[in-house]
């Protein structure tokens, strides 16, 4: 198995093997919902649910601008999907660049932090028009919740903060005089592994594109509690008084958007996944699926008490 196998050869071998055999096999690390398999000595392929080809472009891009950094980017080889299955249970399969070492070890940290530090000066001289993934596409990572569709503009995105900000409080994020650079938003350990020329490879490009910088601090924000990495990521940043109010508004947003569910602006895969049940449902027996409807308006949020009778 390896880079010239067949789309269907690669399928059936993620397909083989069972969940214990994965460490085995080569796995390095895997999401909630995708995995990393060893196809040969210098090819992996990262497959799953939410592994996409908005993954994959953001991966080329980030490799072909970070060429002349001090960060390395695995090359990718191509990204395919099994279409022998449903639209909605289709998982990516991306075949990529094997990547040798282990992850980042907390000794290696400082070391890592300088060169994050040059790379991150690299990456905001990076711009782009419009927020969200580098080639376009539907945003993804942590920020986010699962809704899968484009913001057309800064304006749209600042909306979708402030609709779950003001749940809570009365302030609004202002997001519209802040550069598009392009960013990472998964900048952790198990992401970045240590190359012998002295550079350190960054991996998990799935949750990268055009957003402001202070995006970046969120998402450390988030995990801080996690690990000691993070204070170091933060404290690379200067940001001013005003963009940590910032930070601190998108982050009460996110955690509104963790407690409470909001109405998507558009249709969803899980969305329309409820609306075909209901149409199936409905041509079954002659009446609609007995979910009742929320008493909340387009984007805005419903807790579960206020479907009590």
């Amino acid at each position: 198995m390896d880079a010239s196998s067949t789309n269907s050869e690669i399928i059936k071998f993620c397909s083989s093997v069972p969940l214990d055999d994965h460490k085995r096999l080569g796995l390095r690390h895997s999401g909630a919902f995708s995995r990393v398999l060893r196809l040969s000595d210098d090819t992996v392929v990262k497959y799953g649910n939410d592994v996409t080809e908005v993954e994959a472009r953001n991966q080329n891009f980030a490799r072909c601008s970070l060429a002349s950094s001090d960060v390395y980017v695995p090359s990718v080889l191509r990204f395919f999907t099994d279409q022998n299955t449903d639209i909605d249970k289709q998982k990516g399969y991306l075949v990529m660049e094997y990547i040798h070492g282990k992850e980042l070890e907390p000794a290696l940290y400082p070391y890592a932090i300088t060169i994050l530090t040059r790379t991150l000066d690299v990456m905001s001289s990076i711009s782009g028009s419009r927020p969200g993934p580098c080639e376009g596409g539907a945003r993804q990572g942590l920020l986010w919740s699962d809704e899968e569709n484009e913001f057309s503009s800064v304006a749209e995105m600042e909306g979708w903060f402030n609709r779950r900000l003001h749940v809570t409080c009365g302030s609004s994020v202002s997001l519209q005089k802040l550069p598009l650079i392009l960013c990472h938003l998964d900048i952790a350990p198990r992401n970045i592994i240590p190359r012998q020329d002295g550079r350190i490879c960054l991996l998990d490009w799935s949750s990268a594109g055009f957003y402001p910088q202070i995006f970046e601090a969120c998402v450390q924000r988030i995990l801080r509690p996690r690990d000691s990495f993070h204070e170091l990521v933060l404290d690379m940043y200067n940001f001013t008084s005003e963009e940590q109010q910032q930070i601190e508004l998108i982050c009460l947003a996110w955690k509104n958007s963790q407690e409470r569910f909001f109405l998507p602006e558009t249709e969803t895969r899980s969305t329309r996944f409820m609306r075909q049940l209901d149409t199936k449902f409905s041509d079954e027996v002659g009446g609609p699926y007995p979910v009742p409807d929320p008493p909340v308006q387009k984007g805005q949020p419903f807790s579960k008490s206020s479907l009590a009778p």
